[in-house]
C-alpha cells in the first residue's frame, strides 16, 4: 500500500481564484504515488481562458460610452415595466388602448401582396379592414388566460380557429369582412401559417412597436420609456451575439456544453478506457464532474480514472475510516488527469475585472465578515441616517438576512456536492444534508447579528467576533467525549450554542454512514445509539430555535443597549403598553405656531412673517438627560418654508440635542414640535417621508457612486424609478459633478463629498431639511457653490441651518436663532439683530502718519475728514456695522452668566 499525495486546495484566505481552482480542478482528490509537480507555476491556455479574453475584446470593440448609457436607460425602463406589470396584476392599474396591425406595419404594398400571395381576402378593400382590425389591451389579462388554457389541450392549432378566439380578440367596423378573413387563414395548412405569420413578423417596424409600447405604457401610468435606447440594445445584442459565433473559442464551448447534456440524459453507467486501455465503468455523477473539468480545465476526460495502485479511500471521520481500512482492497490505473490548462485558467480569472468585481461582492460574506460587515455600517452612522430617512430596523434586518443568506446558500450547495459526491457522506439523502446545512447557516447569520450588537467598531467586532464564534464551538469536544451518559435535556441545553448544535447532527451523520446506510428521510428521526432520544432531526429544530432566539436577542439588546446613537430603552421595555401600541400625545393648546413674544420680550424677537406657510413649530421644548443635565429648556421657536433659518450657538448650547429631537432620535422630556402639521412624538414615520438629514460628518457608502447615492435615498422615500432619474440628472448637474457622476464616493474629495451629502438631504422630495455644519471642511470655493445650491432649493421647504461660520449665516439666514444654555435667546433677520444687539459703527482708518485724536462727534469729524484727506495723509477710511459674530459672542456670554447667577441663587436657598 503505497503513501498517498494530493494536489494543494487552498483556503478561501489565498483569495477567490485559488479558492475556485482548488475546488474545481482538484474536485476528484485524485492520490498520487510521488509529489504531484507545482501546478501554480505552470500556466497554458485554457478553453475558457481564451473565450474570456475574446468576450472581453468582443464587449471592448462593440461598447462605447453611448452603448453604456443606453444600456443603464434600457434597464430602467425593464424596471418601470416590472412595475407596471405588477401593478397590473394586483389589480392598481389597468391596459389602455388599442393596438392594430396597421400600427406595426407601414409598408401596406408588401402586406397586400402577402395575403393576396395566400389567397386571403377578397380585395384590396377587405384586406384593408383586417389591417385596421383592433384589440383592446383592457382584454389583455383574459386573452392570455383564454390561450393559455387553449395552448394546453392536445390540438391547439385547430383549437384556436375553432373557439372563436380570433373573432372575439378583433374589433373592426365590417366585423364581417374581418371574420371571414380569419375563417380563410385558419383553412390554410399548419405549415401554411406559420409561413404567413413569419412573414407578417418580417414585415412588423421594430421602432414603431416600441414607440407603441412606450405610448401604451405612458397612458398607463407606467412612465415613458426611451425607444432609441432599446434599439441601441437590440443592435448591440445583435453584433455580440455574430460576433460570439464567428469566435472559435465558444464553438468549442457549446460542444462541451452538449456532452454534458449528453451525459444528464445517460440512464446507465458510462464506460471509458483508462490509460492502460481498459475499460472502466463510472457512474454518471462521477462522469458529469470528469466532463466538467474537461469543459473548465482542459482535463482530458477520458483520462481521468481511479488511481493505480493498491490505494484505500481517506475518510475525514476517523469511524468511517477504520471500517473502509477493513474492506478488501481493488485494483485502480493511474491517474495524470490534472493538466496544465486548468491553471492557466484560473491565472487569468485572477487578473479578469468580472471575477474582481464577483470577489468583492461576496467577499465580506466568504470571509465570515458579516460581523464587520454591519458594525462598520453602525460605526460609519450610515444606519442612522437610512433610519433617519424612514428605513425601519426590521427592513434593515431583513436585507443584511437577505443578503448573507443568498451567499452562503451557495456555498451550503457546493459543500453538499463535494460531501455526497466526494464520497464523505456518500450513502445519505443529498437534499437532508442540504437541509441541515441550510439550518445551520441560518443560525450562523443571527449569530453574527447577535455578535454585532455587542461592538461599535468594526476592526474590533472582526476579531473579538471570529474568537467569541470559536468559542462558541468548544464545549462540543467535552459534550460528545460524554455522549454516551448526556440525557436529552443535557444535550438539548448544549444545543442552544449554534456550533455544538452543528456538532451533534455531523455525530448522527458519521454513526449513520459507518454503518454503511447513510440518513435517510426513514431515520432522520432515529438516534444510531440505543437509548438516545435525541436525533438529527431534533438537531435541525435546535438550530431553527437557536436562529430565534439569537435573533430575539439581537432586537432587545440593540434596543436597550442601541450605541452611540439611538434612544435606549429601558430593560423591561416589552413589557410596556406604550411600545406596542404607541404613546397617545399629550393635550396640547390646540395651536400650530406658539408665537415667540409670549414669553420673551419683545426686543429680542422680531415680528413672524404671516405670508408664508408654518414648516417646523417647536412647541416648549424641554429636554432632561438621565444624568440631570437639562439640554434644552421651554424652547418655543418656528421655522418658515420658503426660508433659511440659521440656528447659532457655542458647543453645548442645546443645538445638537434639539436637531436630535427633531429627527427623531431622541424623545423629548416635555412639549413637542409639529413638523407640517405630524407630530413627533406620534407621527414620525410620516414626517421621515418628507425629512432630509445633513449630518456634521459625511455618511456615504464607500462602494456607491453619486448617481447611486441619489438613486437609492430617494427610491428609499419611496419615489418612482422615473422620478428618480430626471431628479437625480437635475441634482448632478446642479452640484457640479456631471463628470464625477459615475465615481464612487470614496475617490471623490472632500468638497465633492460634502456636496454629496447635501444632495442626499435634497432628494425624494424632502420639505423638510436640516443641514448641520454643511461647510465644514470645505474650500471657499466649494463653499460659495454650495451656497447657491442652498439658495435655489431653498423655495418650497424649510431649512434649518447650523454653523460656526459668522458670514455663512449673515448671507443665507433669512431669519437667525440664537440658543444659549439650552434657551432660546433672540431669534429675527439679521439687519433686526444687528440694530437691536449692535455696539455702533467701527472707524477704520488708513493713513501715512500718526494718528490724531478723533473728534466726539461723528459727523463733525467725517466731513473735517472729507475736506483734510491730503493734508492729513489718509489714503482711504472705512465705517462698517457691528458683525454677527460679535452679537453672537455677547448674547452667548449673556446666557452663561444668566446661568451662573440662577445657580448662585440656588445655591443660596439650600443653604
Amino acid at each position: 500500500m503505497h503513501e498517498c499525495h494530493f494536489e494543494p486546495k487552498p483556503m478561501p484566505s489565498a483569495g477567490p481564484v485559488q479558492f475556485l481552482r482548488g475546488f474545481v480542478c482538484t474536485f476528484n482528490n485524485t492520490c498520487h504515488e510521488r509529489v504531484p509537480p507545482e501546478t501554480s507555476a505552470i500556466y497554458k491556455e485554457a478553453l475558457l481562458t481564451r473565450l474570456l479574453d475574446d468576450v472581453g475584446a468582443v464587449l471592448e470593440l462593440r461598447v462605447n460610452r453611448s452603448t453604456a448609457r443606453s444600456v443603464r436607460h434600457f434597464a430602467t425602463d425593464l424596471a418601470s415595466l416590472r412595475e407596471l406589470g405588477l401593478r397590473l396584476w394586483a389589480g392598481q392599474a389597468e391596459l389602455r388602448g388599442s393596438i392594430s396591425l396597421g400600427d406595426v406595419i407601414t409598408n401596406k404594398t408588401a402586406y397586400h401582396a402577402l395575403l393576396k400571395e395566400f389567397g386571403i381576402g377578397n380585395g384590396r378593400w377587405a384586406r384593408t379592414q383586417l389591417l385596421a382590425a383592433s384589440v383592446p389591451l383592457a382584454q389583455l389579462p383574459e386573452i392570455v388566460n383564454r390561450l393559455g388554457l387553449l395552448l394546453a389541450l392536445p390540438g391547439a392549432d385547430g383549437l384556436l380557429c375553432d373557439s372563436g378566439f380570433f373573432s372575439d380578440l378583433l374589433r373592426s367596423p365590417a366585423e364581417a369582412t374581418t371574420s371571414a378573413m380569419v375563417r380563410e387563414i385558419c383553412a390554410l395548412p399548419v405549415a401554411d401559417q406559420q409561413a404567413l405569420l413569419g412573414r407578417l413578423i418580417a414585415l412588423v417596424e421594430r421602432r414603431r412597436v416600441l414607440r407603441l409600447l412606450g405610448r401604451v405604457v405612458r397612458q398607463s401610468g407606467g412612465g415613458s420609456l426611451r425607444p432609441d435606447d432599446w434599439l441601441a440594445v437590440l443592435r448591440l445584442g445583435r453584433q455580440v451575439s455574430e460576433d460570439l459565433r464567428e469566435l472559435d473559442t465558444f464553438s468549442r464551448l457549446l460542444e462541451h456544453v452538449s456532452e454534458l447534456t449528453e451525459a444528464v440524459n445517460l440512464d446507465e453507467p458510462e464506460s471509458t478506457l483508462n490509460v492502460t486501455g481498459e475499460p472502466m465503468n463510472i457512474s454518471q455523477p462521477m462522469m458529469l464532474a470528469m466532463r466538467f473539468q474537461g469543459a473548465v480545465c482542459g482535463v482530458d476526460y477520458a483520462r481521468m480514472a481511479m488511481p493505480s495502485g493498491r490505494q484505500r479511500r481517506l475518510a475525514p471521520i476517523n469511524a468511517i475510516k477504520d471500517k473502509m481500512d477493513e474492506m478488501p482492497e481493488q485494483e485502480f490505473s493511474n491517474d495524470t488527469s490534472i493538466s496544465d490548462e486548468c491553471n492557466e485558467l484560473f491565472h487569468s480569472l485572477d487578473s479578469n475585472w468580472m471575477t474582481k468585481f464577483f470577489w468583492r461582492t461576496v467577499k465580506p460574506f466568504v470571509r465570515a465578515m458579516i460581523v464587520k460587515s454591519i458594525v462598520y455600517e453602525k460605526e460609519q452612522r450610515l444606519k442612522e441616517v437610512m433610519r433617519i430617512l424612514g428605513l425601519s430596523n426590521g427592513v434593515h434586518w431583513l436585507g443584511w438576512f437577505l443578503t448573507s443568506f443568498s451567499s452562503m446558500v451557495v456555498s451550503d450547495v457546493l459543500l453538499t456536492i463535494v460531501l455526497v459526491y466526494g464520497k464523505v457522506l456518500e450513502n445519505s439523502d443529498p437534499f437532508i444534508v442540504f437541509l441541515f446545512l441550510l439550518c445551520f447557516t441560518m443560525a450562523t447569520i443571527t449569530l453574527s447579528f447577535l455578535l454585532s450588537t455587542l461592538f461599535s467598531k468594526a476592526n474590533l467586532a472582526a476579531a473579538a467576533g471570529g474568537i467569541l464564534y470559536f468559542i462558541s464551538y468548544l464545549p462540543y469536544p467535552f459534550l460528545i467525549i460524554w455522549d454516551e451518559h448526556l440525557d436529552y435535556l443535557h444535550k438539548l441545553l448544549g444545543s442552544l450554542l449554534s456550533n455544538v448544535a452543528f456538532g451533534f447532527g455531523c455525530s448522527y451523520f458519521a454513526h449513520y454512514e459507518e454503518r454503511g446506510v447513510g440518513i435517510q428521510w426513514s431515520t432522520i428521526d432515529k438516534s444510531p445509539i440505543v437509548g438516545d432520544e435525541f436525533s438529527l432531526l431534533q438537531s435541525m429544530f435546535v438550530l431553527l430555535l437557536d436562529s430565534f432566539l439569537y435573533g430575539l436577542l439581537t432586537w432587545y439588546i440593540e434596543a436597550v443597549f442601541p450605541g452611540q446613537f439611538g434612544i435606549p430603552r429601558p430593560w423591561f421595555f416589552p413589557f410596556m403598553r406604550s411600545y406596542w401600541c404607541g404613546v397617545e400625545p399629550h393635550t396640547m393648546p390646540d395651536k400650530e405656531a406658539v408665537p415667540l413674544t409670549d414669553s420673551m420680550g419683545n426686543d429680542k424677537f422680531e415680528a413672524e412673517p404671516t405670508n408664508l406657510p408654518l414648516g417646523v413649530a417647536v412647541q416648549h421644548l424641554r429636554k432632561v438627560y438621565a444624568n440631570g443635565k437639562v439640554a434644552v429648556e421651554d424652547m418655543s421657536l418656528n421655522f418658515y418654508e420658503g426660508q433659511i433659518t440659521s440656528f447659532l450657538g457655542h458647543n453645548g448650547a442645546g443645538k445638537t440635542t434639539t436637531i436630535s429631537i427633531l429627527i427623531g432620535l431622541f424623545p423629548p422630556t416635555k412639549g413637542t414640535a409639529k413638523i407640517y402639521n405630524f407630530d413627533i412624538r406620534t407621527e414620525m414615520d410620516q414626517i421621515r417621508q418628507s425629512l432630509g438629514i445633513c449630518p456634521q460628518h459625511n455618511t456615504l457608502f464607500d462602494e456607491l457612486t453619486v448617481a447611486e447615492h441619489i438613486w437609492f435615498y430617494a427610491r428609499l422615500k419611496g419615489r418612482l424609478p422615473a422620478e428618480v432619474d430626471e431628479e437625480s440628472d437635475r441634482m448632478i448637474e446642479d452640484l457640479g459633478l456631471p463628470h464625477k457622476r459615475d465615481e464612487l464616493s470614496k475617490n471623490l474629495s472632500g468638497g465633492m463629498q460634502r456636496k454629496l451629502s447635501i444632495a442626499v438631504a435634497f432628494v425624494g422630495g424632502s420639505r423638510t431639511v436640516i443641514l448641520d455644519e454643511p461647510t465644514s471642511g470645505v474650500d471657499p470655493y466649494s463653499r460659495r457653490s454650495i451656497w447657491e445650491l442652498l439658495m435655489k432649493y431653498k423655495s418650497g421647504r424649510t431649512i434649518i441651518l447650523t454653523t460656526h461660520f459668522m458670514d455663512e449665516a449673515d448671507i443665507l439666514g433669512d431669519r437667525i436663532a440664537i440658543i444659549a444654555q439650552g434657551q432660546l435667546q433672540c431669534c429675527g433677520s439679521s439687519l433686526f439683530l444687528k440694530s437691536n444687539f449692535g455696539s455702533g459703527y467701527y472707524l477704520t482708518l488708513a493713513r501715512f502718519q500718526e494718528s490724531q485724536r478723533l473728534a466726539e462727534r461723528l459727523e463733525r469729524l467725517l466731513e473735517a475728514l472729507d475736506d483734510n484727506l491730503t493734508r492729513l495723509g489718509i489714503t482711504s477710511y472705512g465705517l462698517s456695522d457691528t458683525s454677527l459674530e460679535e452679537i453672537f459672542l455677547r448674547l452667548a456670554d449673556d446666557g452663561s452668566r444668566l446661568s451662573e447667577r440662577v445657580l448662585s441663587q440656588q445655591i443660596s436657598s439650600i443653604t
